[in-house]
């Protein structure tokens, strides 16, 4: 006879919403009391659709998604309207985020493969987000 699963409606909450809020997926798991050996196992069997991992990796993924608008939104926030005392520290910790979340290398594979063909669309994000960072980056060397 199978053990029943430790994946509950509450531990899966408990993760994808540490998840949402910047922690990592293994940080969430150990929050939830779930060790990493067995989030990983549930993402194995997740990612080969068996329920109800498959639900629950796709809503680990869900919650990336919506922190990585948050931080882009919080991004280009501050560059409109600065705090120039917070500037540094607040741009240096949305990029170490968003490159934690893979930003940067979705992005810049994306620019990749476009370069090899005339659709460029998928490079747009990442070169909005560049543009702000350096208009950012140049209000705080005129401030300084």
């Amino acid at each position: 006879m199978a053990r029943p699963t430790l994946l509950t409606d509450l531990v899966a909450q408990q993760i994808v919403s540490a998840v949402e809020k910047g922690a990592t997926r293994e940080g969430a798991a150990h929050s939830a009391r779930v060790g990493e050996s067995t989030l990983y196992e549930w993402q194995r069997r997740g990612l080969e659709g068996e329920e109800p991992y498959a639900s629950f990796v796709d809503r680990l993924r869900e919650a990336e998604g919506r922190l990585q608008v948050t931080l882009v939104t919080k991004l280009l926030s501050i560059a409109v309207d600065p705090a120039p005392e917070h500037i540094p520290s607040q741009v240096k910790a949305i990029e170490a985020l968003l490159t934690r979340l893979g930003w940067g290398k979705e992005q810049t594979a994306a620019r990749e493969s476009a370069a090899n063909n005339v659709a460029r669309d998928a490079s747009t994000d990442l070169q909005v987000v560049e543009s702000v960072a350096a208009a950012i980056r140049s209000r705080m060397a005129k401030a300084a």
